[in-house]
């Protein structure tokens, strides 16, 4: 922790040296795209995503995925979020997924 009896010239050598904070790298388009079709595949593996219903994009920035299409399950969105966060290099994933449903599959 940085009192505030520290000198500020210790406080900008510590900043300026990237010992406290570190900007993430950006990955190129190649990266993410490969990053996109890697959890794509992972979550096509995953039995309820093998639905005909199920209709999904990936897309990736610099470790952030995003999930979005249709599923048929209301408990989909979280799966797919829990098996995309395990893909190597997925940092932070978020989701637009919405749910299938059917008047038989609507409870009053």
């Amino acid at each position: 922790m940085i009192s505030t009896r520290t000198p500020r010239f210790i406080v900008a050598a510590v900043l300026s040296s990237g010992l406290m904070f570190s900007l993430p790298a950006q990955a190129t388009p190649e990266q993410d795209q490969a990053l996109a079709a890697t959890v794509k595949a992972a979550l096509l593996q995953a039995t309820p995503f093998q639905h005909k219903g199920v209709d999904l994009q990936v897309r990736a920035l610099d470790g952030a995925v995003n999930v979005s299409g249709w599923v048929t399950h209301a408990n989909h969105p979280r799966l797919a979020a829990a098996i995309a966060s395990e893909v190597s290099g997925v940092q932070r994933v978020t989701t637009n997924l919405h749910t299938w449903s059917s008047r038989d599959d609507i409870r009053r």
